[in-house]
This record gives structure tokens, sequence and C-alpha cells, in this order.
């Protein structure tokens, strides 16, 4: 079984968006510094084989699915992944498909269509024995729990998904794993067990070389000394990310770290 794997940043891995405040209408200002950003996972994309598939209907569906979703075109990415489906793709391709559409669905926070396609992809993982299909399954589910709200239920799926990466020896998907856990323990306010969890994110993205990863923690990491009022070492951790994200040219996650230094600034009441 050929397996090709992108987690995009986050190993794919994105901020959780936080709209900045409006300007205010009235003449008195009062400037409310904006909230820094910690950044979670995005699901994570799983192919299983789809880009070398032996049936050329499928891999070119896939192949236009896979642009449209990269330019956000959601609705457009579906529709060609469900496409792949009709052309009678193999059992671990189909696991592949259900993820990639219910990722689709979580990106437009559809969150009952994402869990309903990530069950099917369950399904099919469990059935030819895909532990990796089934640790990406398990991540993105509490991905989803966490959306929402439901911290414990949200550590319960993750915890599941990173037994699975441990005992595989699956990297990528263990330090995303761990990224999402400690991003659980920081949205609850337990720094401390955040950094535990943050750091063994840091030495499996440092040892494997995933710069878009490495970025990701070191925004956590600032966020958690920003949250302790340590401005200076967050500053310290925020341009670190900063460098990474300029270097590899990905926007979203440099906006976010743009964001988080900004805050500092306007803690600090520095407001040019």
């Amino acid at each position: 079984m050929i397996v090709s794997i992108i987690i995009v940043i986050i190993v794919i891995k994105i901020a959780i968006q936080m709209p900045p405040p409006g300007p205010p209408t009235t003449v008195e200002i009062s400037i409310v510094p904006p909230k820094f950003k910690v950044e979670f996972g995005e699901p994570i994309d799983y192919y299983d084989g789809l880009p070398e598939s032996p049936n050329p209907k499928i891999k070119e569906a896939f192949e236009r699915g896979k642009k449209f979703k990269e330019e956000y075109r959601f609705y457009e990415a579906i529709r060609e992944f469900k496409r792949c489906l009709k052309f009678k793709p193999k059992d671990e391709e189909r696991g592949a498909l259900f993820i990639l559409i219910g990722n689709c669905f979580y990106f437009q926070s559809k969150y009952k269509e994402a869990f309903s396609w990530y069950k099917k992809g369950m399904k099919i993982c469990k059935k030819i024995d895909d532990k990796e299909g089934l640790a990406t399954i398990y991540n993105n589910i509490g991905l989803i729990h966490h959306s929402q709200g439901n911290y414990q239920e949200a550590l319960e799926w993750l915890e599941k998904s990173s037994k699975i990466c441990e005992s595989i020896g699956y990297q990528e998907g263990l330090a995303a794993t761990y990224n999402n856990i400690g991003g659980i323990h920081d949205s609850q306010g337990n720094y401390q067990e955040a950094l535990v969890w943050y750091m063994k994110d840091l030495e499996i993205s440092e040892r494997i070389g995933d710069q878009a990863g490495l970025a990701t923690t070191y925004n956590n990491i600032g966020s958690i000394h920003k949250a302790q009022g340590n401005y200076q070492e967050a500053l310290v951790w925020y341009e670190k990310s900063k460098k990474i994200y300029e270097r590899i040219g990905y926007q979203k996650g440099l906006a976010a770290t743009y964001n988080n230094i900004g805050s500092i600034y306007d803690s600090q009441g520095n407001y040019q």
C-alpha cells in the first residue's frame, strides 16, 4: 500500500481564526488588545495512493479536487472527490476520499457532515486495518469536538490518535496530534500542561525537519509565554515562527504570527 500524506501546517496546521475587533463608532476610542491565536492542526489530508492510482479517471479527478481544495474552493473539491467514488476505487482509496470530503466540510464549519464522512472512512480503515488512516480520522474528529467546545471528548479522540501513531511510528501524525492536545490544554488555561505537549511536538518536528510544524509550535509556545506575561520571551518565539513562515511563504500562518506579535505590543501599550 502506497501511502502519501500531506499535513498542511499545520503538519498541514492552521490557526483558529478570531476576527479582529471592528473600529469603534464613538469619539472616545478604547483600544482592546487582540487575543493571541493558538494554532491547531488542520484536519489531516490522507491520500493513501490516490496520486498514484492506476485508474487514470480517479487520478485526474483527484488532482482536480486537490487543486480546488488548495484554493479553498471546497464545493468544487467535494464534487471532484465524489466523482472519484464513481470509478470504483480500491478500499484504501475510498477511505482516503472519505477523509478528504470530510475535511472539506470541516473547513466550511459543517461539522455534522464532516463527522458523517469520517465515520464512513473509519469503517473502511478498520476493515482493511489501515492504522494511519484511523489515526488521521481520530485526530480530525478530535478537532471537530474542540471546535464545538467539547474539550474532554476532543482529548479522548486525540489520545486515541496519538496511541496509534506511537505504535506504528507515524511521526508526522504524532507531532500534529501532540500539538492539538497541547492546544486543548492551552484553551483551558492549563499552560504548563500545554507546554509539555508543545515541547513533545517540537522535538519531533525538529527531528523530521517539518518547517511548517516548527513554525506552528514556535507560535504556540510564544502564546504560552504571552499568556503568562513573559512578553519578551513570547516575542523571541514569535520571531522564530515569523522567519520560517516568511521563508516557506505560508501567508495564513504569517498573518497569525503578525497578529500575535501585535498583541504583545498592544499589551505593553505600544500602539504605533
